[in-house]
């Protein structure tokens, strides 16, 4: 449209291509990864923290939750957030959450409808990722099938987001569940909290 327009702002422009540049880079990572994952090899663990992701996934969906009219608020409360893993793996896995939430916006109160909250806090030898939304929530019915592959109550669904989301999380050693709320669901990941990062002089136990 603005090469089209004759009115090229060449700062612009370059940000639009450095843009795609990065979604395209992340989308060869995010593939690469559950190739890896569906075909039984060991995932690439590195410590990292799940608000760091957290907010990295909230520069990624802004414009989509601009665009649909979704406000997300975000409360990162774990204070400690550090988790063994592939960033890369547990990103995906946020951002199908959201993307779920977005998507079950419609149909709920008209002050709520178009809310999406994303809070992380701590939990006993864990942290804990919650993605609540304020649509129509779930059927009791349907609680225990949202998992199930190819199962969607959406119109055009695959029925593979929260699969594929459940298998990441299971793959980091994690749990994840679904409750619907007295307005909306809220999805819940609880991830174990990285053992305590190694001084220079302190051996790796057994354990580790």
């Amino acid at each position: 449209m603005m090469l089209e327009s004759g009115r090229v702002n060449r700062e612009e422009l370059l940000q639009i291509l450095a843009d795609i540049k990065r979604d395209d880079l992340r989308a060869s990572e995010i593939i690469k990864r559950m190739r890896a994952m569906l075909s039984r090899r060991d995932i690439e663990r590195c410590r990292f923290s799940l608000n760091e992701v957290v907010e990295q996934t909230a520069t990624v969906l802004r414009s989509e939750a601009s665009r649909r009219g979704i406000s997300v608020d975000y409360e990162l409360r774990a204070r400690h957030a550090d988790i063994l893993g592939d960033p890369v793996q547990i990103q995906q896995a946020i951002i199908n959450l959201m993307l779920n939430a977005f998507d079950a916006t419609t149909g709920g109160p008209p002050q709520d409808a178009c809310r999406v909250r994303v809070e992380t806090s701590d939990t006993p030898g864990g942290v804990k990722l919650s993605v609540r939304d304020f649509g129509a929530g779930i059927a009791p019915a349907n609680l225990t099938r949202v998992f199930d592959s190819f199962f969607s109550t959406k119109r055009d669904g695959m029925g593979l987001g929260l699969p594929i989301t459940r298998s990441i999380v299971e793959a980091h050693g994690g749990m994840i569940d679904a409750t619907s709320c007295e307005v909306g669901a809220e999805f819940r990941i609880i991830l174990p909290m990285a053992p305590a990062a190694r001084g220079p002089d302190q051996p790796m136990s057994s354990a580790q």
